[in-house]
């Protein structure tokens, strides 16, 4: 079970469910105080990596779920958030290229990511995004 499950956050997996005193969900991203009945992965599991990582074969599987519509936004709404999401999805693609110097703000750091803590095989780096949003990211060292 822990193997299972630590390999999946390695993976880009998160929790499936944090409470330990409800139903088993059979998968190791479950939590669970019976770890026999969540041995391996799931269905969702699965689902959740193709999102992340695309397949083998190169196709892609497309599911519409439906919407309730009290939870449905408005045109307006919906064109804001996408508008949001392309202005910090466009980060994602940006190279990370750090800087080793500790402190608020870094002149000659690329890309405005920053030293945040530094051990012996891991510096951990942050980008400031505005309006309150940052990203924030481990590197392992070699």
């Amino acid at each position: 079970y822990t193997m299972c499950h630590e390999l999946g956050h390695g993976l880009g997996l998160g929790h499936s469910d944090e409470n330990f005193h409800n139903v088993d969900l059979g998968n190791c991203m479950d939590y669970t105080e019976r770890p026999q009945n969540n041995m391996h992965p799931d269905e969702s599991n699965f689902k959740t990596l193709e999102e992340l990582y695309g397949n083998v074969n190169g196709r892609v599987r497309v599911e519409r779920l439906e919407v309730p519509d009290d939870r449905r936004l408005s045109d307006e709404e919906d064109q804001m958030m996408e508008k949001e999401f392309e202005k910090y999805a466009a980060y994602l693609f940006d190279p990370i290229e750090v800087s080793s110097k500790k402190s608020d703000s870094h002149p000659d750091s690329k890309g405005g990511w920053r030293l945040l803590r530094r051990t012996d095989t891991t510096e951990f780096h942050e980008r400031q995004l505005g309006n309150g949003y940052s990203i924030r990211t481990s590197v392992l060292l070699a």
